[in-house]
């Protein structure tokens, strides 16, 4: 069942051999028992190297707790060499970023990346790692801006790798994600194409779902909707044999609120409201609220404006009761909210709720989004006579395309 013999069992059952790290893991699979519970204290007789693996094992299952209980026993132990101290302290990270503490990963990745910088490190595969750890942490915080510095410095890093390997892949990947909720799409579509390349080679089917996902959004914001109904389709039926169906709606949302409202509005809303429903079940609210701003957008183009009203009143609720207020979901929501208001000459009331998606991207880094939505503040002010605030908001917009064109 583990690739051993009775006997060598017989001896470890002895106390006469000590399994490795990666048998005491086959033995967790096989038995279903989890590795702490298996050795029972048994770890403190291992040789270091062997609680190491333990804890790089534990955390490449999920299993934070364990791995941070470990990595507190090791701390003090006398034999732990510098790239030791350096390997626990990247796995306590690991814990934290698992625990969604993202904070205290940048507490504990920050100043130890800006030392091991400062005296030129020699291990540009740990500096990178750690400079791609910390755009993830701003990731999960929705920091765009710092995200993307990070991935950037990880990507230099990576350029140094004899290979181009996994962790060249992933940074490849992040960057590529990173450009495209900048809006950078055309620059995006080029780092993820060579990132699904590597994937595709080494068969991490999960992670080339991942990217053609991604890149399939940056050709439908593009234009080019062949390319990317073929790459969303693509990387739905990795999902759904991987049976990952939360993923395959999120695929589905996209294709339908693009290419299939242009083709065949009706039908499109039939497939949002699927996945709204699937959403709903699963009690994700910023889901919900983003599948009903695609809904209420394709009612507004089709003015079917009184079919709006109850999905809006169900967003504006659920959004309320979010401790986050600032998501990308949320700000979308607002920008389809100010064009249905625009579309019901409520122009003072769009105006708000397009200053306040406005915002949100701006805190987010989506500035190519901020554009859009700053866009529809121009536009209100036009309708309400107020050609100087018109003026002041459009030569906004205008810095911020002329930034976005000089990076």
């Amino acid at each position: 069942m583990v690739g051993v013999t009775i006997s060598w069992i017989s001896t470890i059952e002895q106390d006469r051999a000590m399994p490795s790290a990666e048998l005491l893991s086959k033995f967790a699979d096989a038995y279903k028992i989890p590795i702490r519970e298996l050795l029972q204290d048994e770890d403190q007789h291992m040789e270091l190297v062997s609680r190491l693996k333990i804890i790089e094992i534990l955390l490449e299952n999920a299993h934070s707790s364990d791995a941070e209980s470990m990595i507190k026993d090791l701390e003090n132990h006398p034999e732990l060499s510098e790239k030791d101290r350096i390997s626990l302290t990247l796995n306590l990270s690991e814990c934290r970023y698992q625990q969604s503490r993202h904070d205290e990963v940048l507490s504990i990745l920050q100043p130890l990346v800006d030392s091991l910088e400062i005296i030129n490190y020699h291990d540009v595969h740990t500096l990178a790692w750690i400079r791609n750890k910390i755009g993830n942490a701003y990731t999960q915080m929705q920091d765009t801006v710092n995200a993307y510095y990070n991935y950037k410095k990880a990507l230099d890093l990576a350029s140094r790798f004899p290979v181009f390997d996994s962790l060249a892949a992933y940074i490849t990947y992040n960057v590529g994600l990173t450009l495209r909720r900048k809006g950078r799409n055309m620059e995006a579509a080029g780092y993820l194409e060579r990132a699904g390349h590597y994937f595709e080679q080494t068969k991490d089917m999960k992670s080339l779902a991942h990217t053609l996902f991604v890149q399939g959004i940056a050709y439908k914001n593009i234009g080019d909707h062949i390319r990317a109904t073929d790459l969303l389709e693509q990387s739905t039926k990795i999902y759904q044999t991987m049976q990952h169906y939360t993923l395959c709606h999120s695929v589905a949302v996209t294709l339908a609120s693009s290419v299939l409202a242009e083709q065949d509005p009706n039908k499109a809303l039939t497939e949002l409201e699927n996945s709204l429903q699937y959403f709903e079940n699963k009690n994700d609210c910023l889901k919900v609220v983003f599948v009903i701003s695609k809904i209420v957008t394709i009612l507004v183009s089709i003015n079917e404006l009184h079919l709006c009203d109850d999905h809006l009143n169900r967003a504006l609720k659920i959004i309320k009761d979010q401790n986050n207020q600032h998501s990308h979901e949320i700000a979308d929501f607002f920008r389809t909210f100010s064009n249905y208001l625009i579309k019901m000459k409520q122009y003072d009331h769009a105006k708000k709720y397009a200053l306040k998606s406005s915002r949100i991207y701006d805190m987010l880094g989506m500035f190519r989004d901020e554009i859009d939505s700053l866009k529809i503040v121009v536009e209100c002010y036009k309708e309400m006579g107020d050609f100087k605030k018109a003026f002041e908001y459009q030569t906004l917009r205008n810095d911020l395309l002329e930034n976005l064109q000089k990076e």
